[in-house]
Order: C-alpha cells, then sequence, then structure tokens
C-alpha cells in the first residue's frame, strides 16, 4: 500500500525576489547590475544574503510573508533575523531589510533605496 503525504496548502506568493532581480537587471547603472544572490556571509552559521553586493559591503533582505504570518514575523524567526543583521553589521555589513508589501507597493522605492545605499558605499 502506498502512503501518502499531506503538504499544508500554500497560498501562491508572487516571487518578490525574482520581480527585484528584473528590476535590477533593468537598471541603467553598471554596479547595480553586479550583484550577488544567495550570498553566505558569515562562516559557520550559513546565513546568506536574498541580494548583495560584496565589493561594497550592501545587502539587501526581502522580508516576505509580513501580512500572512511568515517566518520573519514569528517570534524565532524575528529573533533570527535580529541575531543575522546584528552579525552583518559588525562584520561591516549594510543591509537594507525589504518588506515584501512595500516591494510588490513600490518596487521603484526599493531599487531607489538600494541606488542611493550603493551610492554612500
Amino acid at each position: 500500500a502506498q502512503m501518502k503525504t499531506r503538504r499544508r496548502a500554500r497560498r501562491a506568493q508572487p516571487d518578490l525576489e525574482g520581480m527585484l532581480a528584473r528590476m535590477l537587471d533593468e537598471c541603467d547603472r553598471d554596479f547595480v547590475r553586479c550583484y550577488k544572490r544567495e550570498v553566505e556571509f558569515c562562516d559557520g552559521r550559513g546565513w546568506r544574503f536574498d541580494f548583495a553586493w560584496p565589493q561594497r559591503m550592501v545587502a539587501v533582505e526581502v522580508q516576505g510573508g509580513e501580512l500572512s504570518g511568515g517566518r520573519h514575523v514569528r517570534p524565532k524567526g524575528f529573533v533570527d533575523d535580529c541575531e543575522k543583521f546584528t552579525a552583518a553589521a559588525i562584520l561591516g555589513w549594510r543591509v537594507l531589510p525589504i518588506a515584501g508589501s512595500t516591494l510588490k507597493k513600490n518596487p521603484h522605492l526599493v531599487v531607489d533605496w538600494i541606488l542611493r545605499a550603493l551610492v554612500r558605499a
């Protein structure tokens, strides 16, 4: 007899990181387009940034699920993110945590924030 496993139904979420990647790829500034994805920044911890510009020590973390009770807004996820962002700051990184809802509503604002952070780095 075959055993069936039940999977929790997940609401379809737009690919926020993919949307941001497409917008960055379309930017007219070369230094904005030279991002890396899933960059590990702290040896041994397995922490990664969604987007990073290692040569400028700037990173972006897309914090999705804030309206649906996702990992980033649950107590353990919030505490884990605080630890991750603190470690990154100690290492000299400038991390931009971007709310998924902001990215959906005003993606051009998010790209402007990234551009301004990169220019100042």
